[in-house]
């Protein structure tokens, strides 16, 4: 991101902290970075930070329309990032989850078509794809967002900017640099 960037941007933060360090990067090069929450219903959290209940499409349709999303440069969804362990996840986690983190997306993008808005979608993974044979993937919950990521860069090539899979050993700071450097 070069200084004195102008662009407005959207982060859907996880909690582990990559979203809110990509959001502190991009304001402290200039840009206007909004921040979204999971939670049990709509509203301002703080400045420029929203909670929204991942299950109302409704909630995403209002949020669009307070951060005025035809002016936003990019959305970054992270929150993906916040999946169960593959350890200790069972198939109720990953029901819950993929329908937390697909269903979600997918109400995103859908509210996004009923607007005139048409910011690039990033959505990010971690620990996702394996680098080489026999490497762990210790995002594998994650795995369903590359295969609606695949859809949607098909169907809404106009909102499409990109799938990101971050190192699963990174940290959240070492993860929000690469990440900034993929935005551009």
């Amino acid at each position: 991101i070069v200084r004195e960037d102008r662009r407005r941007w959207l982060v859907f933060s996880d909690g582990l902290g990559v979203g809110a360090a990509l959001a502190e990067q991009l304001r402290a090069a200039g840009a206007w970075c909004g921040q979204v929450y999971p939670g049990a219903s709509f509203g301002l959290a703080q400045a420029d930070t929203w909670q929204v209940d991942p299950a109302r499409p409704e909630d995403l349709q209002r949020l669009l329309a307070e951060v005025r999303a035809q002016d936003l440069h990019g959305i970054v969804y992270a929150w993906s990032l916040d999946s169960p362990s593959v350890q200790t996840m069972t198939q109720q986690d990953l029901h819950v989850f993929g329908r937390r983190t697909c269903g979600s997306c997918l109400s995103l993008v859908q509210a996004l078509a009923k607007t005139a808005a048409r910011p690039r979608l990033w959505l990010v993974t971690q620990g996702v794809q394996a680098v080489s044979a026999g490497q762990p993937v210790p995002g594998l919950a994650q795995a369903p967002l590359w295969g609606l990521g695949r859809v949607l860069a098909l169907e809404h090539p106009e909102l499409w900017a990109g799938l990101v899979d971050l190192d699963g050993r990174a940290e959240p700071g070492q993860a929000s640099r690469w990440l900034l450097e993929e935005l551009g």
